[in-house]
């Protein structure tokens, strides 16, 4: 830069010249010529003038909000000033920045670099080599440097700039006066220039508002004896407690001067002039800027004010200006720029804040209420419920009520009061609850409104017209906490709203159905008859989320009741009935599906309650039907992969339903006369995938876990689908035919863990299941559920009937104790039930198995002895009845030299049940012994009937003569049909002697076990109707 250098210092630019350069965003290259920029010197030494500063421009891309020039640019402009050698070099820097409007704002600041950089760039303290990782608002140091009292190597750029004040050329008066700042030499003089000052400067402040502001507050600053100075393009962002600060800051290090107290000559008049300027000030602005014909010019008065009254210890000295401009500001609420009267409604507030103004005066701003320009509307709503509502302005009313003048009741009372206003015109009572619903937390108070509607507060009366207003206070409040518009929008476009708005509203119909779900009922029975309240009563179900009510009522039962009455029409109706029911079949899993798809995508964002509940209608419909969820499995499968952490219950439902689509597949294809071979490799992709799920969830829970109910029944789940998928899938079901593939075996290392997890849950107390009973399928997830699909496993010989013990041991284990009360008898009832599975010919088909059951048993029981002694009495006995005499003579001797040096009158209570099995080992050794001596050998199993069997024999001595007939040939028939059953008995499959109505309930047909490959969908225990 190109200029002159007056005797007082000042710099003024008169040109510029640019050499040859290249530039990235962060680094500016000059590539000087001595030559051209001897040439330019000696042009300008002809004019007068010579080098007097650098000037460069930062790009609109830079982001320099944490300094102000960065430490390359440090560098290159102390360089510069060194190398000119004159004291007052100035560096300038252009900024380009984006406005709010999207354009771009040219911002001018200038800079002297300090006489310290100036010396220790001479001295080469700097580090002239930045690399990219340096931070670019320190510059590095080569030597340890003193900053703030401690040593360091990086200073902050900004402790090397001094601020230059920038002057206008086209401001210069006749009489020679600066008008472009106020100078604190105006201030220290005689004061005969302070009125033709404030003038100019009022003329300054109307062409350019900004840089008039930050004059006249530098100005200020320095009266107090405070250097100090705000930079133009943040004026607008300062915060005047951190003004203060700064100031006190100031105070504090001694770098504040005492003007006003000051015995210099120059500083006589001071005081007196400093009162002057002011006062001189408030006359110019009478018929200035409030009044001022620009837009521009009155907001920026307005905010100018704003700053002023902001400051406490302003309001004093202003109360001249605020008696004279009160009414001005409140007229400038309804002024014709929406802009201003939003500020000027801001400035009441403050006015109101200091109690400068009656409540008398405000009559014209509660008209605004009503009023188009929504911006002005929402103003004046938050005016009024800070000032009428809050009473935030009003120390002593709010004091005066004590901590209740901040509930809902309080600030709802208050608003029922402005409401009366309005009573007559419903629209205008929408408008006001429109304008003040944003900052009043009482409107979105959904309990407390409902419970001043029922009368249910004693301390809280509601006359007709409040209550009809407090009506229409809630519907209009549903409305707006949903997103609803409730006045109509001047524009009349579709409102648009991002992800986090929508997430607002859908957790605020949560609140109101919340709230709503057990209230509603009453505030329809209760205002029914009235005209005037009911139709928003009835119309706030719109805006709720009906969906929670599936959750709350626990719909289970109405679920199965809906499906059952469907299919029913489907399947056993005619004509239009059936069409319909199948429509509304298509359109109900059509739904469904489209439902689940979108709540998958809820569910990756968080949100796991409209999966879980459309999960569980899929699961219902599914337990009756086959449903078209191809599409939808493998979204199954990524929702249980991606989400581990998923909740319990959901990643139940997902594997029900995967189970359920893999049974009804299988079900297809066996019924099937002609199967694909992709058919066949879909449902093995589909049942492998299963398992692998399946098998994920098998490792043991931990003790968190196991506290957590839900993962107790998510364990459950895993056992149950598992054991019901391997009796699906069981080799004997399909060896021999077309579908040979589909037979599947776990390995031994995933039975292992399955056992583990069914003694874990068979394990757990009656407290924990009694609390659970109330809950939704838990009779799918209890132990015996449990129990008795591990129990199936061994029954349909899918695996080894020695995993019996699994059962066993587990049902009848007590830690510390002996076996006593009910745990004693479960475990006799489960023996005896299992072992009733052996019966005629499976004896001996299985006599193995059953010694390797008793001989496990012995052993379990032999365990710390006698602490366990009570399983042999418990369990192995029922087993040992089913063994033949020699095998029973093997197990009482091996059980005998147990105890050889052993004394067991020690203990006598705890050897009890070991004599007592020997007891019946003897006996029932004897008992065979018996029979076999005997001249007659009898059957196994039931005693068939003797045809021809005399009356007399059978009935007794004294029976008549038609007694004494033969039986009937009738009766002949049915002996031959029971010696048939008999005969059949000794061959049937293990799994057609189980007694228990549980076990029977799983339906295994007689074809299953004889190896026809016929099968359908197996429900899980506690699902079937």
């Amino acid at each position: 830069m190109y200029g002159t250098v007056s005797e007082e210092g000042k710099v003024e630019v008169n040109f510029i010249y640019e050499p040859p350069q290249q530039g990235t965003e962060e680094i500016l290259m000059l590539l000087r010529d001595p030559h051209e920029e001897n040439l330019v010197d000696a042009i300008a030494a002809g004019l007068g003038m010579r080098r007097v500063g650098f000037i460069f421009t930062q790009t609109i891309t830079q982001d320099k909000k944490d300094y102000t020039l960065s430490n390359r640019e440090v560098l290159q402009a102390a360089e510069l000033h060194a190398e000119s050698e004159l004291k007052e070099w100035v560096t300038a820097v252009v900024k380009l920045e984006v406005n709010e409007d999207g354009g771009a704002d040219v911002h001018f600041e200038a800079f002297q670099m300090s006489d310290t950089c100036i010396k220790l760039f001479k001295e080469k303290w700097f580090e002239t080599e930045i690399g990219e990782d340096m931070d670019p608002k320190l510059s590095k140091m080569n030597k340890d440097v003193v900053v703030g009292g401690k040593d360091v190597r990086e200073v902050d750029n900004d402790f090397f700039l001094a601020v230059v004040k920038i002057l206008d050329h086209a401001l210069h008066n006749d009489d020679g006066i600066d008008a472009s700042f106020i100078s604190l030499e105006v201030i220290k003089g005689n004061g005969k220039q302070i009125p033709h000052v404030v003038k100019l400067w009022v003329e300054h402040y109307e062409k350019d508002p900004k840089p008039a502001m930050v004059e006249l507050l530098t100005m200020l600053f320095e009266a107090c004896g405070a250097k100090f100075y705000i930079k133009e393009e943040l004026l607008d962002e300062t915060d005047v407690d951190d003004v203060v600060v700064a100031l006190v800051n100031l105070a504090r290090k001694g770098e504040v001067e005492d003007y006003q107290s000051s015995k210099r000559k120059d500083f006589k008049n001071f005081k007196e002039n400093i009162v002057s300027f002011w006062d001189n000030l408030v006359v110019e602005c009478q018929n200035g800027p409030l009044f001022d014909k620009s837009a521009g010019v009155r907001k920026a008065s307005i905010l100018a004010l704003q700053n002023l009254y902001d400051v406490d210890d302003n309001v004093p000295t202003l109360s001249l200006f605020t008696e004279r401009f009160s009414n001005r500001m409140i007229e400038l609420a309804d002024d014709i720029d929406v802009s201003v009267a939003v500020c000027a409604i801001g400035l009441v507030k403050q006015l109101l804040r200091h109690q400068l103004l009656p409540d008398d005066d405000l009559g014209p701003l509660y008209d605004l209420l009503i009023d188009d320009p929504a911006d002005i509307r929402l103003a004046i709503g938050e005016l009024v419920y800070d000032h009428l509502i809050a009473q935030k302005f009003n120390s002593s009313q709010s004091g005066s009520r004590g901590n209740d003048s901040g509930s809902s009741e309080v600030h709802l009372g208050r608003m029922l009061q402005i409401l009366r206003e309005f009573s007559t015109d419903p629209i205008l009572c929408i408008y006001v609850i429109d304008d003040v619903w944003e900052y009043m937390k009482a409107m979105k108070d959904w309990k407390c409104i409902i419970s001043m509607l029922l009368d249910e507060n004693p301390l809280v009366e509601l006359n007709d017209d409040d209550a009809a207003n407090l009506v229409r206070l809630l519907f209009a409040s549903v409305r707006k906490a949903v997103g609803e518009r409730i006045v109509p929008a001047s524009d009349n476009r579709k409102q648009y709203y991002n992800k986090a708005q929508k997430e607002i509203f859908e957790n605020n119909r949560r609140d109101v159905t919340i709230a709503m779900m057990k209230n509603y009922p009453l505030l329809l029975r209760k205002f029914m008859a009235d005209q005037a309240k009911v139709p928003s009563l009835v119309e706030i179900i719109v805006y709720m989320n009906l969906e929670l009510y599936s959750l709350k009522r626990q719909e289970q039962e109405a679920l199965r009741s809906c499906v059952k009455a469907i299919k029913f029409c489907s399947t056993e109706s005619q004509g239009e009935l059936k069409d319909f029911a199948d429509n509304i079949l298509k359109n109900l899993e059509d739904e469904l599906i489209a439902k689940l798809r979108s709540a998958m995508k809820e569910a990756a964002d968080g949100d796991e309650y409209s999966l879980l509940v459309n999960l569980k209608r899929l699961y219902e419909l599914q337990l009756s039907r086959a449903v078209p969820i191809e599409s939808l499995y493998d979204d199954f499968v990524r929702n249980l992969h991606n989400f581990r952490n998923v909740d319990d219950e959901v990643a139940s439902f997902l594997l029900l339903n995967m189970y359920l689509h893999v049974a009804w597949s299988l079900q297809s294809i066996v019924n099937s006369e002609t199967v694909s071979k992709g058919r066949l490799v879909s449902l093995l992709s589909k049942r492998n995938i299963l398992f692998e799920e399946l098998e994920y969830f098998l490792l043991t829970p931990s003790e968190e876990e196991r506290a957590n109910k839900y993962a107790n029944h998510l364990v459950c789940r895993v056992c149950i689908i598992l054991a019901e998928t391997w009796c699906l899938f069981r080799q004997t079901n399909f060896s021999s035919t077309k579908l040979e593939n589909l037979g599947y075996c776990p390995d031994s290392s995933v039975l292992s863990k399955f056992w583990r997890l069914c003694e874990q849950q068979l394990n757990i107390s009656d407290e924990t299941e009694h609390e659970d009973s109330s809950k939704e399928y838990i009779e799918e997830t209890n132990r015996d559920a449990v129990m008795i699909a591990a129990a199936k496993l061994v029954a349909s010989d899918t695996v080894t009937k020695a995993h019996h013990w699994h059962l066993e041991e587990e049902l009848c284990r007590s830690d510390d104790r002996a076996f006593t009360g009910k745990s004693f008898q479960e475990c006799k009832d489960l023996a005896a039930r299992l072992s009733g599975t052996f019966m005629g010919a499976a004896r001996n088909k299985h006599r193995e198995e059953i010694l390797k059951i008793v001989k496990e048993g012995i052993e379990y029981a032999f365990i710390e002895a006698p602490k366990q002694l009570s399983f042999l009495e418990s369990a192995v006995l029922y087993f040992v009845s089913k063994l033949p005499t020699p095998d029973v003579l093997e197990i009482l001797k091996d059980v005998q030299s147990r105890i050889e040096n052993v004394n067991t009158d020690e203990d006598p209570s705890g050897w009890r049940p070991y004599y007592t099995f020997v007891d019946n080992l003897r006996e029932k050794y004897a008992k065979n012994e018996d029979e076999k001596e005997g001249t007659a050998v009898r059957r196994r199993g039931r005693p068939r009937k003797q045809q021809n069997i005399e009356g007399k024999r059978l009935f007794g001595e004294h029976g008549s003569s038609e007694e004494e007939d033969s039986i009937s040939g009738s009766d002949q028939e049915d002996a031959r049909e029971e010696e048939k059953q008999n005969e059949e008995e000794e061959e049937a499959p293990l799994i057609h002697s189980l007694k228990a109505s549980k076990l029977r309930s799983f339906k295994v047909s007689r074809d299953e076990n004889k190896g026809q490959a016929r099968t359908g969908v197996s429900k899980t225990s506690g699902a079937s109707n």
